[in-house]
Parts: C-alpha cells; sequence; structure tokens
C-alpha cells in the first residue's frame, strides 16, 4: 500500500473483523476482476 489513506467505511471494517474467510474471498475477487479489466486505470494509482 503506498502512503495514501484509504477510505474504510465502519460497516466493511466489522466485516473485515467478523468474517475474515469471507472478506478474503472478495478482496480476492476484487483484485481479479481489477487485473482483468480492460478499462483504463486511473492516473494516480
Amino acid at each position: 500500500m503506498t502512503n495514501q489513506q484509504l477510505s474504510i467505511s465502519n460497516a466493511f471494517q466489522t466485516f473485515m473483523t467478523e468474517a475474515p474467510e469471507h472478506a478474503q474471498a472478495w478482496m480476492t475477487a476484487v483484485q481479479e476482476l481489477d487485473q482483468a479489466s480492460a478499462l483504463d486505470r486511473k492516473p494516480n494509482r
């Protein structure tokens, strides 16, 4: 991660804490979709 602060909702933080296995599965899916995306990346990434 870079020095940029991520804004994470309280609900998502709770999800990450209370259901870490499900949260990891979602994060994996999001990362794979990001890699497969044909859209241009944002310049500040």
